[in-house]
């Protein structure tokens, strides 16, 4: 019960990564339309220039999932510790 908070805060970021990536990709393909079929750029240009940006945006979305998976693996740590520690002083 007491990670519920952290869990929902995690969430709430993670949804907010979410909503970037949607957003990259959303310019991504406005980008392709405005670049390629109205001012006639290399499509393979432009297509690899999206790419990049799309890519930057899953590493660092991926990049906040570890660190998300990180912080409950270390607070599960914590729990069991201190619950060792309280079963060793209870005896």
């Amino acid at each position: 019960m007491q990670q519920i908070p952290l869990l929902a805060e995690e969430c709430c970021r993670i949804y907010a990564l979410t909503n970037q990536l949607k957003k990259a990709i959303f310019e991504a393909e406005k980008q392709i339309i405005k670049r390629v079929l109205r001012h006639g750029e290399n499509e393979n240009v432009v297509l690899y220039e999206m790419k990049q940006l799309l890519d930057a945006v899953i590493q660092e979305e991926n990049t906040t999932f570890a660190e998300t998976l990180e912080k409950w693996q270390q607070l599960d740590i914590n729990k069991f510790l201190q619950r060792d520690y309280n079963r060793i002083a209870n005896h």
